[in-house]
């Protein structure tokens, strides 16, 4: 259960911080247009 517990967080951490970095990429796509 805890092998399984780690995998499901640390898939659960990589999809967190893909989506901030297409949330930064956003953001710098966005700024340099206002």
């Amino acid at each position: 259960v805890l092998g399984f517990t780690l995998l499901v967080g640390d898939s659960l951490c990589e999809f967190t911080v893909k989506e901030r970095n297409i949330e930064f990429k956003a953001v710098l796509a966005y700024e340099p247009k206002k």
